[in-house]
C-alpha cells in the first residue's frame, strides 16, 4: 500500500521551532520561538480602556453623536420638508413635460407627415423639371439629334421631357446658332425624330447677322462669335481728306511735321508764338499790337487805314508808286519820281522840279534857283521881283493870251523885255 505523508496536526511549538519572519532591513529570514522577545501578558481590553488617547476619542464620539441627533431631531425634519415639496414641484414639472412632450410627438408626427409630402412633391417637380441642353459640339440641330437625341431617347436616364430647350451655342463659323423646345407628348408613341422639337424663330440666331466694314474701317469675323476691327491707315488718310468739316474744338490737337499744304478756309485764332521757317504768303495781313519784322518784302501791299503813327528805322525803298492822301515828311524825303494828284504842298525843292501837267500854285513860289519852262507855261498873274528870262515868246501866255498881245496890250512901259 502506498504511504502517505503529511504535517503532523496539532503541533504545539518549542523553544527550537523556526518561524519566519521579515524586517526592512534583513528581508525575510527564520527566527527560533525562544530567540523571540518576551512581552509579559497584560489585559488587552483594559489597557485599551485606561489609554488617554481612548478617552479623548470617546469623548469627541459622544459630542459628534450629540452633533448628528441635533441635526436629526431639528434639521433634517426640514431638510425632509424642502425634499418633500421639490418632489411635489418635481411631479408638477414631470406631468408639464408629458404634456408637452406629447405635443412634440404630435409635431414630430406632422413633420414626418410634411416630409413624406415634400419628398413626393420633390419627385413629380423633377419628373416636370425641364432642362437647357447646350450644344457646343455639333454645327447644327440636325447633327445633334441624329447623334444624341435619337438614340438616348428610350434611356432610363437623362430623359427628355417636354419643355426641354436646346440651345446651339458652338463658336464654330459652319455652326447654325438657333434654340429648339421639346413638344413631345408624355403619352406619344410615335418614333423619337425631330419633329418632337419646335425652332423658336424669335431667338434670332448670330449666323444671319451681317456687319459690314465702312472704309476706313475693316471688320473680320475669325470665329463664329468673334469680330475685330481695325484701321486702313491708307484708306482713313483719303476718308479724312474727304471730310468738308471736322470740328477740334473739343479736344487738344498736336501736330508734328506736316507733309502737304494745308488750305484754311475760315478764321484761325493762335494764341501762341507761331514760327515760320520760310515764306509766308499773305492777302490780308491785320496786326492787333505791334509786329516786329526783321526783313519784308512785299509785291503788293496796299495799305488801307492806318490809325496810329508808322515809322521807320531803316531806309524804306519804293521801286514803284506810292499813291498818299497826305505824305507828310518831317526830314528830308528823297523822291525820285513823284505823281501829285490832289493839293500838294512842297515847303522846299532842293533839286530840279518837273510838272509834266497843270501845275497850280496857290501860295507864293519862290524859286531859288532857275526855273526853266523848256514847252509851255501857262501865268495868270506873275509878281517877278528879280529877274525873268524867256528865250522865246512864241508860247508864252499871260493872262490866258499869247505874250505879244499882252504885251501890246499894256504897253512897253509895264514891261521891260531884255
Amino acid at each position: 500500500m502506498p504511504t502517505t505523508t503529511g504535517k503532523p496536526c496539532n503541533v504545539r511549538p518549542t523553544s527550537t521551532t523556526k518561524l519566519k519572519a521579515y524586517d526592512d532591513c534583513h528581508g525575510e529570514f527564520e527566527i527560533a520561538v525562544g530567540d523571540l522577545p518576551n512581552v509579559p501578558e497584560a489585559d488587552i481590553c483594559a489597557v485599551v480602556a485606561n489609554c488617554p488617547t481612548i478617552v479623548s476619542l470617546q469623548q469627541k464620539d459622544a459630542q459628534l453623536q450629540a452633533q448628528v441627533n441635533l441635526i436629526e431631531n431639528d434639521k433634517f425634519n426640514d431638510i425632509n420638508t424642502k425634499i418633500n415639496q421639490q418632489n411635489t414641484e418635481i411631479n408638477g414639472i414631470k406631468e408639464k413635460n408629458n404634456q408637452q412632450d406629447f405635443v412634440i410627438g404630435e409635431i414630430n408626427d406632422n413633420i414626418t407627415t410634411l416630409k413624406n409630402w415634400n419628398i413626393k412633391q420633390n419627385h413629380l417637380i423633377e419628373s416636370l423639371q425641364a432642362r437647357v441642353i447646350l450644344d457646343k459640339t455639333f454645327n447644327n440641330f440636325e447633327e445633334w439629334v441624329e447623334n444624341v437625341y435619337v438614340p438616348q431617347a428610350n434611356a432610363l436616364t437623362n430623359k427628355y421631357v417636354m419643355g426641354d430647350m436646346y440651345i446651339n451655342v458652338s463658336q464654330s463659323i459652319a455652326a447654325t446658332n438657333a434654340t429648339y423646345v421639346n413638344v413631345r407628348s408624355a403619352n406619344s408613341r410615335a418614333p423619337y425624330s425631330a419633329n418632337d422639337w419646335q425652332k423658336l424663330y424669335y431667338s434670332a440666331p448670330a449666323d444671319v447677322l451681317s456687319v459690314l466694314g465702312i472704309d476706313p474701317i475693316e471688320v473680320s469675323h475669325p470665329s463664329k462669335h468673334t469680330w475685330a476691327l481695325s484701321l486702313n491707315p491708307t484708306k482713313f488718310q483719303d476718308y479724312m481728306a474727304q471730310l468738308r468739316e471736322l470740328d477740334l474744338s473739343k479736344v487738344n490737337v498736336t501736330l508734328g511735321e506736316v507733309y502737304f499744304n494745308p488750305v484754311i478756309k475760315e478764321s484761325a485764332t493762335i494764341q501762341e508764338n507761331l514760327t515760320v521757317g520760310n515764306t509766308t504768303t499773305t492777302k490780308d495781313l491785320v496786326v492787333q499790337n505791334g509786329a516786329t519784322i526783321k526783313d519784308l518784302t512785299t509785291t503788293t501791299a496796299k495799305l488801307g487805314t492806318v490809325t496810329a503813327p508808322v515809322t521807320f528805322n531803316e531806309k524804306v525803298t519804293v521801286t514803284d508808286t506810292v499813291e498818299a492822301t497826305t505824305l507828310v515828311g518831317t526830314g528830308t524825303a528823297t523822291i525820285k519820281n513823284a505823281t501829285l494828284t490832289g493839293s500838294t504842298k512842297i515847303e522846299r525843292v532842293d533839286g530840279d522840279l518837273y510838272a509834266s501837267e497843270n501845275v497850280r500854285v496857290g501860295e507864293k513860289l519862290t524859286v531859288g534857283g532857275v526855273a526853266k519852262f523848256d514847252t509851255r507855261a501857262e501865268i495868270n498873274t506873275a509878281v517877278v521881283s528879280s529877274r525873268l528870262e524867256i528865250p522865246t515868246a512864241d508860247n508864252i501866255k499871260i493872262g490866258g493870251v499869247d505874250f505879244q498881245t499882252w504885251l501890246l496890250s499894256f504897253g512897253n512901259a509895264h514891261w521891260q523885255p531884255k
